[in-house]
């Protein structure tokens, strides 16, 4: 599945890690595209990484991994700014700890008091905001948000920006934070990406079957309330004579709107007379043989 024809997209807690990962894997890669949050260079953001090398360096001569990637700069924004802040800002009040109720179960840890200061803290924390060193500090109901994003491709040693995207702009060949441009969703006068093989050409997605097979979907036959789904049985003919019903439609909506061809094949899970031929979990063991795609409600 890392042949032409594929496409894989990595999210920013894998793209952020590319410094650590060994040249083998990154060969392992190629083609792949990725997504992680654009961090401006800036004379503080070169200041601090000279400073994590170098401390690294005493420690350790020999290790090669010393770089500081988006984890790192976000740890230094949140304990060096946002929480010097807040703490500066709270004040040297004092507050007493809240000891928990004592029981001759508890470890050390549960013994632990928590302090008074913590909830103001909190609150300060998530609405505190300022300029670090990984852009915006900015928390939208707890999480971070990052002001751009830049899209990568795993072409050769490395990783190569082919485009940019922000909330305000959307996507962009050059990122320019002062210059005034309309949101875009074009793709024009982007750089094209090297998807898996080597390739230039973009994947069509689903390989359309030349088989002929259809997708047996397995209805189990219930009594009672029908407007989700229904089964009728001719009698005459011992066969299905209707399989329907407000989720049935609602299905094969969806398959309607897929960008390729898909011929349901709806089969009641019944028996010879009509009846239901058991529960939901008798027509499990069958999905593993994939004889039926199990369709309940």
């Amino acid at each position: 599945m890392m042949t032409k024809g594929y496409a894989w997209i990595i999210m920013d807690g894998l793209s952020s890690m590319l410094d650590l990962m060994t040249p083998s894997t990154i060969d392992s890669m190629q083609g792949v595209l990725g997504i992680k949050p654009y961090i401006l260079r800036s004379k503080d953001l070169e200041d601090v990484e000279m400073r994590w090398k170098r401390e690294l360096l005493l420690k350790d001569p020999y290790n090669k991994m010393n770089e500081l990637n988006l984890f790192g700069i976000r740890a230094y924004d949140t304990t060096c700014w946002a929480l010097a802040m807040v703490v500066e800002r709270v004040g040297p009040i004092n507050y007493h700890f809240l000891k928990p109720q004592t029981s001759e179960n508890l470890t050390d840890l549960a013994t632990l008091g928590t302090s008074e200061m913590g909830p103001r803290i909190l609150k300060s924390i998530l609405n505190n905001s300022f300029e670090g060193l990984s852009g915006e500090f900015h928390l939208v109901e707890g999480q971070l948000q990052p002001s751009a994003f830049q899209i990568l491709n795993m072409i050769a040693k490395g990783e190569r920006v082919i485009r940019y995207w922000t909330p305000m702009k959307g996507l962009l060949q050059e990122l320019d934070v002062a210059k005034i441009v309309a949101y875009s969703t074009s793709m024009a006068n982007l750089r094209k990406p090297i998807w898996l093989g080597n390739s230039i050409t973009k994947p069509q997605g689903w390989a359309i079957s030349t088989e002929g097979n259809t997708l047996r979907i397995g209805v189990p036959v219930k009594e009672g309330f029908t407007e989700f789904v229904e089964v009728k049985w001719d009698s005459q003919t011992n066969n299905t004579a209707y399989i329907g019903g407000f989720s049935m439609d609602v299905f094969c909506g969806v398959f309607g709107g897929l960008p390729f061809a898909v011929n349901p094949q709806f089969k009641a899970y019944a028996n010879v007379n009509g009846s239901s031929a058991g529960v939901m979990m008798t027509l499990f063991p069958r999905f593993i043989f994939i004889r039926y795609v199990v369709h309940s409600f």
